[in-house]
């Protein structure tokens, strides 16, 4: 009796070839990891406000003037003979 061979097909002698049901084994596994990036963009606004404030001071100066008014009198006084022997008077004997 001739056999073939089951994988190849060629025949062979004395040898006896035959098939069972495959042996399952537990699964290896392997893990691929795969990244997806995604962009949410998200927008924080800001809003600023800027108060400003101007103070008009006003500085009030009172500079003085100071004028002095003269009076000036002039007297006539007549001379007496009594006067005219008197000796003249001298630097400010006269206001006196």
């Amino acid at each position: 009796m001739e056999h073939r061979c089951s994988k190849c097909g060629k025949k062979k002698d004395n040898v006896h070839i035959t098939e069972t049901d495959p042996i399952v084994h537990t699964p290896r596994k392997r893990v691929v990891e795969e990244v997806e990036v995604v962009i949410i963009p998200e927008v924080h606004p800001i809003e600023t406000v800027v108060k400003r404030k101007k103070i008009y001071r006003h500085v009030h100066h009172y500079p003085e003037k100071v004028i002095i008014e003269e009076d000036q009198e002039v007297e006539n006084v007549a001379c007496h003979d009594q006067q005219r022997t008197r000796r003249p008077r001298q630097g400010w004997d006269w206001f006196l």
